[in-house]
């Protein structure tokens, strides 16, 4: 917290919008099947969403780390040779208020792998799989409309979060709820 020049406390927290976004429900139009038969979130959407809810330089994501993990020679199912590549990726999100505070950071991980003809464009889609991966891990942090509610086994278009006590009204609930218990146990 900051003070303006004027002295009064300047919070840095989501606009009423914001938390209107994040806490719908992710659309089930949005949900892909990838080819193991699992759903998820497309990479190229949750940066979609991440500059609708956050504007563009309200969010960013470094990649903290991408290493090699596998690389070896394969043969296709079609009897081709093929290089069979495997990535590591651990990227940390950023999130910032609209006075452009940093708000929230989260950091995850993932691991991409594929296999190719060309030896380098087996390199360049792991390592891209595994970045979107883990950028996609952290955005699970954000709530359903990043693809949370696939962690669970409800139906797309359902809100797991549903609701949440805003961080900057935290003070006035745990008085509320202390205040509850007080009243509770006499």
């Amino acid at each position: 917290m900051s003070t303006t020049e004027t002295d009064e406390p300047h919070v840095c927290r989501l606009t009423d919008l914001q938390v209107r976004l994040l806490l719908k429900p992710l659309d089930p139009a949005r949900v892909q099947r990838d080819d193991k038969g699992f759903d998820h979130v497309e990479q190229w959407d949750v940066r979609r969403w991440l500059n609708r809810v956050f504007s563009v330089g309200g969010w960013s994501v470094e990649t903290i780390s991408c290493d090699l993990v596998a690389q070896n020679k394969t043969t296709t199912k079609a009897g081709r040779d093929a290089h069979a590549v495997i990535y590591r990726a651990m990227v940390r999100l950023r999130i910032r208020a609209v006075c452009g505070h940093e708000i929230a950071v989260f950091e995850d991980g993932a691991v991409g792998e594929n296999i190719m003809p060309s030896l380098g464009d087996a390199h360049d889609k792991a390592m891209k799989s595994a970045i979107s991966g883990a950028l996609k891990r952290c955005a699970v942090n954000l709530g359903d409309g990043f693809g949370l509610s696939l962690y669970s086994k409800a139906r797309p278009g359902l809100a797991v979060v549903g609701n949440f006590a805003p961080y900057w009204q935290r003070p006035q609930l745990e008085e509320a709820v202390d205040q509850a218990e007080q009243a509770q146990a006499a």
